[in-house]
């Protein structure tokens, strides 16, 4: 149980991490582009012409969506074997919530 926990504490950590990638590229690209980005490939895309550190491959899944006041809502799993191969199968959800600054 002590090593589950261990190794879930440090995928907790690195979908912060990635999160947090993820927050800072939605705002550049809607800096650069007027609007939020729609799909990963566009941002990944976007994120890797400016040299933006956002790792496309450590997420199973991101879905986007504009809110009615501006904002975008990122939901997100990380993929924890992708940065630890002994945490296969762990999957660390999450959402967050971009505003325009």
């Amino acid at each position: 149980m002590r090593d589950y926990r261990r190794a879930s504490a440090g995928c907790a950590a690195r979908a912060r991490e990635q999160g947090a990638h993820l927050a800072a590229a939605a705002r550049a690209f809607r800096a650069a582009n007027n609007r939020w980005p729609v799909l990963l490939t566009e941002l990944s895309q976007f994120a890797y012409l400016n040299k933006l550190p956002l790792d496309e491959l450590a997420f199973n899944d991101v879905t986007f969506a504009s809110m009615s006041d501006g904002s975008l809502q990122i939901q997100y799993e990380v993929n924890c074997a992708r940065f630890d191969p002994a945490n296969q199968g762990l999957i660390q959800p999450g959402t967050l919530n971009v505003k325009l600054q």
